[in-house]
């Protein structure tokens, strides 16, 4: 089979052979059975897509996973303590919190106990604020909450760039449109 290439897309294709001989100025290459005009042809490979996407593609999904990171690391809010705040998120805090209900579960029936947690109130004063282990658990909830909505979102957009078409389709797909 031998496709005739202008302009990087597959513009007719022959499948019979003899080949008849063409003008110079024609570009025709050998070409496997399953190739159809309309296909792209770049480096002696055809695809039959646009290998421009695949870089947008790419190139978009690392632009939501940097979002969704970003979301993460600036932290969740959690009205355990009656009103709402801010708890720190970043990877230390993440592994900070974590110790912290483990040890809350451990000791939920302990009755002095407590441990300090990093957050800000509502002016975002920062300051460690003593919580119970009941306290400490529903923050440790909120958190993982707030994880998990931020992955899942960024699953769904993940999912919505691998459906897309075009270029522009792609381009459309943001984490905050």
């Amino acid at each position: 089979m031998r496709a005739r290439i202008d302009n990087g897309r597959v513009a007719e294709v022959l499948s019979a052979a003899p080949f008849p001989e063409f003008h110079p100025a024609l570009v025709w290459v050998d070409a496997p059975p399953d190739v159809r005009p309309g296909w792209w042809y770049t480096d002696g490979q055809f695809t039959d897509h646009d290998p421009e996407i695949d870089n947008v593609r790419a190139s978009k999904l690392a632009e939501l996973s940097a979002a969704c990171e970003a979301l993460i690391l600036s932290g969740f809010h959690s009205d355990t303590l009656g009103a709402p705040r801010l708890y720190p998120y970043t990877d230390r805090d993440q592994m900070n919190l974590h110790v912290a209900v483990l040890d809350a579960a451990i000791n939920a029936d302990t009755v002095d106990w407590a441990t300090p947690l990093m957050c800000a109130d509502a002016a975002g004063a920062w300051s460690y604020v003593m919580h119970s282990p009941a306290q400490t658990i529903a923050v440790g909830d909120a958190a993982n909450a707030f994880r998990i909505a931020a992955l899942m979102k960024n699953a769904r957009l993940a999912q919505c760039v691998a459906e897309a078409a075009t270029i522009d389709e792609i381009n459309a797909i943001g984490w905050d449109k």
